[in-house]
């Protein structure tokens, strides 16, 4: 986790930048504005490097599908759906996080590229123009990966320190989509009952957390 940390420490700084352009739209200088886009490219592409290499280096999966029953209140078994198992819950956090920070790079270069159209008609090499590509279906993928991950974390066996660590990426997987529920209601209904059982488990915290409420 401290190598994913110290890879993605920059990214506040750009967001803040991000938000400063936002408010200035015509003082910005262009070239600030390419060099933004190309830095948080830049990022994305080395936590897909790295996500890779990661799964490159043991002989295991790092993450595999697991059907698990679901359970009403009075645990009784409701349906089966599919959860992602990890080895272990570092394995567990780093690829959760990869996969938050993955999102906020491609959501905010979409952003950018809505804000300052001739980003696109400008020279933007094939590599960002890739990035672009079908930013919600990807972003949508992964944070159903994220949704997936939760069952793991939230084994008794974890105590306090597996569920505590779902917060971050589901805060990113609610505000990725709570502006277009109407379209995005099932990812939204999961991440709303992933913290009603976090708030089940003792974690009171787990709404203002989320969802800033």
């Amino acid at each position: 986790m401290h190598t994913l940390f110290n890879q993605v420490a920059i990214i506040p700084t750009y967001l803040h930048q991000f938000d400063k352009m936002s408010e200035n739209l015509g003082q910005t200088d262009p070239s600030a504005i390419t060099m933004l886009f190309s830095s948080l490219a830049n990022v994305l592409v080395g936590l897909e490097n790295w996500e890779i290499s990661l799964q490159h280096q043991t002989d295991r999966p790092c993450y595999w599908p697991r059907i698990t029953d679901s359970e009403s209140k009075e645990g009784i078994p409701q349906t089966q759906y599919t959860a992602l198992w990890f080895p272990n819950v570092t394995m567990a956090n780093v690829f959760t996080h990869i996969w938050s920070f993955r999102i906020i790079c491609m959501t905010e270069l979409e952003k950018l590229a809505q804000l300052f159209p001739w980003l696109i008609l400008g020279g933007m090499s094939l590599t960002n123009q890739f990035h672009l590509r079908h930013v919600q279906d990807r972003t949508l993928a992964l944070s159903n990966q994220i949704c997936s991950s939760m069952e793991y974390l939230m084994q008794d066996e974890m105590k306090l320190f597996g569920p505590a660590s779902t917060f971050s990426p589901l805060k990113t997987v609610y505000h990725k989509f709570k502006t277009d529920e109407s379209q995005q209601m099932n990812i939204i209904a999961r991440c709303k009952a992933i913290v009603n059982r976090l708030v089940d488990k003792g974690l009171q915290s787990a709404p203002i957390i989320v969802f800033g409420e």
